[in-house]
């Protein structure tokens, strides 16, 4: 019987510990933001305005699935790699998110990323098939 109880508590304790580190390793959950009528990633001065909705799940996924190694203190970082920003139907920026090598910042934090993530955001960057356009030009 005290096995039986030891065997539970630990499958507990383990249950509960790897669901509060998948909670606290996600930065953005994509299932809270309902409303996304374009993502635009900017490439130093160039950008791509990404509109169909195949698209904007495809990165919305790749999102979703960031997972952090620890939050940083303070960051003082010089240049970007890439900027991806988030808009509603009324044109208005909901979400940003700054990749700069293995950190991003994501609503005024930094975190450190695996060093992988920078080369997936790439990767998706150059598959979309949209104009690239300078982000001067609106």
């Amino acid at each position: 019987m005290k096995k039986s109880i030891v065997l539970l508590f630990t499958l507990f304790l383990c249950c509960n510990l790897y669901g509060c580190k998948n909670k606290d390793t996600t930065i953005l959950n994509i299932n809270s933001i309902t409303d996304i009528s374009k993502i635009e990633i900017q490439n130093g001065p160039m950008k791509k305005n990404i509109t169909e909705a195949k698209d904007i799940k495809k990165i919305t996924e790749k999102l979703n699935n960031i997972e952090y190694n620890k939050k940083l203190e303070s960051e003082d970082i010089n240049g970007w790699n890439y900027v991806i920003r988030i808009y509603n139907s009324t044109n208005k920026i909901t979400n940003s998110i700054t990749f700069a090598g293995n950190r991003i910042n994501y609503r005024k934090s930094w975190y450190e990323v695996d060093s992988e993530f920078l080369n997936e955001i790439k990767k998706v960057y150059n598959e979309m098939d949209y104009n690239e356009k300078k982000y001067s030009d609106n």
